[in-house]
């Protein structure tokens, strides 16, 4: 099952703090967004589709009614649970006649049933991207054809078949530039445009390829030194590294059961992104690991701009951008292929950071016996 979308909308930072944590403790595999206000509730009704939605009735700027009525104008037709603690019978009668999925009142036991009845909730549904209604369907067997493999085969040939007509607009887009050399500056600015359009979505169209197909290569026999892994992402940034004056110390790295380019895919996009999102200082990058009860701890930290604490869960979602693109170039898919990759082989991936000064991924990988190679502590 694909990792599940749930909308909380709540004022009360307490409360949500609260629900927040039982929920991501309780469903290992949800995405929890919150929204504190209306405009809020709007954007993340404009930017995502989510499979299920927890709301507070009495909200300063709002009741719970108008909360499930925004998500249905939104065409958001997703179960909504109402979780109070300013309710009582009359408001739980007339939240179930009105549409609601069910209801929860705040309380020391409330909060262990909501992640309870979310989950009775998302277990009657099944998920899938995109606003809609979802209707439950008939379970399929395992031997079934996953309708979610024919969709990334669909995705992927439509994502190669775009890429010949687009080299074409990119390549008579150039020719048109150099014929009219000559050209009045708005006909000449209008051509960069083009040229520019074209080039951001081959640029897309490759990403879309990389996150699509990471981690679907894997052999199960594959084993990968990691440190090798590291080499190959740093010879291929090499050009970046040495313009940035970036120095990268890397611990002894451990022997992984994944497959080589999926973990140089991953180390690459993670020293992208330190590269990419660095002080005025030069990129200091720091790689370690450590085996945990049997799991391989990776870390990579650097001394870059930092993330907001509020934007942890958002870096690694697909085109989730946290700055202007005239600022920091890119797609936002880096770090969404390096959730796709370490997921694939049953690991996570999280951030830690301050605003300022820093940013350190965590990265945890199933260890094989005996796998810390011989390499010793160094700096690029």
């Amino acid at each position: 099952m694909g990792s599940r979308r749930i909308l909380l909308v709540d004022d009360n930072v307490d409360d949500s703090a609260l629900a927040l944590f039982v929920l991501s403790r309780e469903l290992k595999d949800a995405q929890i967004v919150r929204a504190a206000d209306e405009d809020a509730l709007e954007r993340a009704l404009l930017e995502e589709s989510f499979d299920l939605a927890v709301t507070e009735y009495r909200l300063g700027w709002a009741d719970g009614f108008h909360v499930l009525r925004t998500l249905r104008r939104f065409l958001c037709e997703c179960p909504v649970v109402m979780f109070t603690g300013c309710g009582g019978e009359e408001i739980a009668r007339n939240a179930l006649k009105g549409g609601f999925a069910d209801y929860v009142g705040k309380s020391p036991r409330g909060y262990l049933r909501l992640a309870q009845r979310v989950e009775a909730c998302l277990g009657s549904v099944p998920t899938q991207p995109g606003p809609g209604k979802k209707a439950p369907g008939p379970e399929i067997p395992d031997s079934a054809p996953s309708s979610t493999s024919q969709s990334v085969e669909l995705l992927q040939a439509v994502s190669h078949d775009l890429q010949e007509p687009l080299r074409g607009i990119s390549r008579f887009s150039r020719l048109l530039e150099e014929r009219l050399a000559e050209a009045d500056p708005d006909t000449k600015r209008y051509l960069r445009h083009v040229v520019d359009a074209s080039g951001r979505m081959r640029e897309m169209l490759d990403d879309y390829l990389k996150f699509l197909r990471a981690g679907k290569g894997k052999d199960a026999g594959e084993i990968t030194d990691l440190r090798a892994a590291v080499d190959s992402a740093m010879a291929n940034l090499r050009a970046g590294i040495e313009e940035s004056g970036a120095e990268i110390t890397i611990s002894r790295l451990p022997v992984v059961a994944a497959g080589l380019n999926d973990m140089v895919r991953l180390f690459q996009n993670l020293l992208e992104n330190a590269l990419k999102f660095r002080s005025a200082a030069p990129p200091r990058v720091e790689i370690t690991a450590e085996c945990v009860d049997s799991v391989h701890l990776l870390s990579v930290k650097d001394n870059g701009i930092g993330i907001d604490r509020a934007d942890f869960h958002r870096v690694f979602q697909m085109h989730r951008r946290l700055h202007p693109t005239r600022d920091f170039p890119g797609n936002g898919m880096g770090l969404a292929i390096c959730k796709r990759i370490v997921e694939e082989y049953g690991g996570r991936i999280w951030v830690d950071s301050q605003v300022g000064i820093g940013s350190t991924f965590y990265v945890t990988l199933p260890a094989v016996a005996d796998s810390v190679s011989e390499e010793t502590r160094e700096s690029a």
